[in-house]
């Protein structure tokens, strides 16, 4: 019986050795040593986003939001929220536009919907643009013109490029031309023509 255990747990070492070691070999080898910007450049380049995910929790949340935006830059947006997800859910509201953008990109309206709706209650600015421009879509003018207002405060230029159309489509070209020049502060390129 002794010999049995003894046999049991030297398989289970093994298989928990074997897994480790194959772990590592599934890591760029400037991962495995620690070489932060080479490993993010490396992973950056990499179609495996289960290793993506790994380093995400490897590193930071910025190096993770950096490695999020690499995979949205390469239109690869049906990946992203395998990794952005669960962050979303641990109120981490930065990831959960990353969500609401990837679940667009594949035409799930409603999962947009659900996360940009999370992190505008956390006070993440795209998210409340993204479901502002759900709502718009849906003909909720009120809505959306509430959401992207509280998006613009939040600093996002594309929730105040939303606000300043709405505004200017009521007739409040005043204070829509005041929404669109914030916008233009923000970043928004488009709104400073």
């Amino acid at each position: 019986m002794r010999y049995v255990a003894i046999i049991f747990l030297s398989v289970v070492g093994l298989v928990l050795l074997t897994g480790t070691i194959l772990n590592y070999l599934f890591l760029p080898y400037e991962c495995i040593l620690d070489k932060k910007e080479e490993c993010l450049k490396k992973i950056s380049e990499t179609d495996n986003t289960r290793m993506i995910g790994r380093i995400c929790h490897k590193y930071s949340e910025e190096d993770c939001i950096k490695l999020l935006s690499d995979l949205h830059s390469a239109s690869r947006d049906s990946d992203i929220h395998l990794i952005s997800d669960d962050y979303c859910l641990n109120r981490r509201g930065s990831f959960c536009a990353f969500s609401a953008i990837s679940y667009s990109a594949m035409g799930n309206t409603e999962a947009a919907r659900r996360f940009s709706a999370s992190g505008c209650e956390q006070s993440e600015g795209v998210s409340c643009a993204i479901l502002a421009g759900i709502q718009l879509d849906e003909e909720n003018t009120e809505e959306a013109l509430t959401t992207s207002l509280k998006g613009c405060l939040l600093g996002s230029a594309a929730a105040c490029a939303i606000s300043g159309t709405i505004l200017f489509e009521k007739g409040n070209e005043e204070q829509g031309a005041q929404f669109i020049k914030r916008c233009c502060e923000l970043g928004g390129d488009e709104c400073c023509e």
